[in-house]
């Protein structure tokens, strides 16, 4: 019965997934189909609001938004692997420390019988050959014992040698788990991560969306090695221009985010004229020629959280101020 209902589930997700494909004029590619069946399953509120998201947008962007969000919430295989290898590596070990500590103890068990046994035949009157067996009985026993309690400590050694390399495969699983690998900047996990803390803690944050202008027309003419290039580029002076706790995280293509804690709004606006000012600044070229390319803006949107703001609230009015940066002409800061 069980299983009937896991797959009707299923049959039903994937049907919905094509459904929808085929009412928002999306290919059905491997990759959209994911992220469709996995929305229509209704198990991520986050991805599915990004779906939503992406399916009001034109009929041009929504599969590169499909795209980006596969990117970021579905293809972490690499991540998943390395965690079930940690996982089963660390099981195996203290499956393996249980199982010697159980046979330290008996150990222990076993000799403290034959130091009863020794002492209750002492108690009587013994010969001298016969005191001689006991000891050496006792001393073969010590030394059984001895063995063993060294093959524990040698194990436990071992173990922790092995928990400590664990550790580190953890701390960098975490790091790739939550970094872009372009910009070095934070990724779309850790932000949503950190928006949820933020909006949950009750304090005062500001938060701003930056598309970077035209860079679409970037790639076409120039390639994606300059693309990723001016991204780097954007990566780093936004890094540049972030102190303390607060932090800029790219959210996935060409669109970025600023979360400034206890920041007023007219603060958070001035720090993002200031980026846009100094990116605009930059004047491209290419790394083999050195032919000029020229230089980039942005457009942003900026607001301040409100009492009752979730994620996706939050996320909306700020991609409306940013939409709303890009119809007056962008290169521009609009806050609330």
């Amino acid at each position: 019965m069980l299983d009937r209902t896991r797959h009707t589930i299923a049959f039903d997700a994937a049907k919905n997934a094509v459904l929808l494909a085929e009412s928002h004029d999306i290919p059905p590619t491997p990759i959209v189909f994911e992220v469709l069946v996995k929305h229509s399953e209704g198990t991520h509120e986050v991805l599915s609001a990004e779906v939503a998201a992406a399916l009001e947008k034109s009929e041009a962007e929504r599969e590169a938004a499909i795209n980006r969000i596969h990117a970021e919430y579905l293809n972490n295989s690499t991540l998943q692997e390395g965690l079930e290898r940690v996982h089963n590596g660390l099981s195996s070990e203290v499956a393996d420390v249980i199982q010697r500590m159980s046979d330290g103890m008996k150990g222990n068990l076993r000799m403290a019988e034959d130091l009863r046994t020794a002492l209750r035949e002492i108690a009587g009157h013994v010969t001298k050959d016969q005191l001689q067996i006991v000891c050496r009985h006792l001393v073969k026993s010590g030394r059984m014992h001895l063995s063993d309690t060294q093959s524990v400590t040698h194990r436990l050694e071992h173990t922790q040698f092995q928990l400590n390399e664990m550790h580190r495969e953890l701390a960098v699983l975490r790091e790739a788990a939550s970094t872009d690998h372009l910009t070095g900047l934070p990724n779309r996990r850790y932000l949503d991560d950190k928006l949820l803390a933020h909006i949950g803690s009750g304090e005062a944050f500001c938060f701003a969306m930056i598309d970077l202008d035209h860079f679409k027309a970037v790639n076409d003419t120039w390639g994606h090695s300059v693309g990723d290039n001016i991204l780097r580029g954007i990566g780093q002076v936004l890094t540049q221009n972030t102190k303390g706790k607060d932090f800029a995280a790219r959210v996935g293509g060409e669109e970025f985010a600023l979360v400034l804690p206890k920041t007023p709004l007219a603060g958070g606006a001035k720090l993002c004229e200031a980026i846009l000012a100094e990116f605009a600044d930059i004047l491209w070229v290419t790394q083999n020629t050195n032919e000029e390319i020229g230089s980039f803006t942005f457009s942003c949107g900026i607001t301040e959280a409100r009492a009752g703001d979730t994620h996706q609230s939050l996320f909306e009015r700020a991609d409306a101020l940013l939409y709303r940066a890009k119809e007056n002409g962008r290169n521009q800061v609009i806050a609330e």
